[in-house]
């Protein structure tokens, strides 16, 4: 075993069922690539763009409370931010009631700072 795993290895191909499973793993992977593009052409999701959702009456924004993200919003000059300050309601203290409000209102907006990715399991 030692032997296998401390051997040098060669990039060319020489065996005739080395290069048979190199083409079928490349073929594979080429099919792949070209599936998920034509999902993707042939079936666009519909997603939203901001203005789209601070336009919406029906969507409550929230954030969490003393979040650095939200400090950011209240002194940010760009139009959209100004949107959301004024919608906004920093009414959270953690990311599981966030989610837990989220489940039960439908439609609610949650707006996080990135350091918060690794509480949701992104990070």
């Amino acid at each position: 075993l030692a032997g296998l795993l401390f051997r040098t290895w060669d990039t060319k191909l020489q065996g005739v069922s080395s290069r048979m499973i190199s083409l079928v793993w490349w073929t594979f992977c080429l099919f792949i690539f070209l599936y998920s593009s034509l999902q993707f052409l042939l079936h666009p999701r519909d997603v939203p763009s901001v203005d789209q959702l601070l336009h919406d009456p029906d969507l409550s924004f929230h954030s969490l409370q003393d979040s650095s993200l939200h400090g950011y919003i209240e002194i940010s000059p760009t139009n959209a931010d100004q949107l959301i300050m004024d919608r906004i309601q920093p009414s959270l203290r953690t990311v599981e009631e966030g989610l837990n409000r989220i489940h039960a209102e439908k439609k609610m907006v949650l707006i996080l700072d990135g350091s918060r990715l690794p509480e949701l399991g992104c990070g």
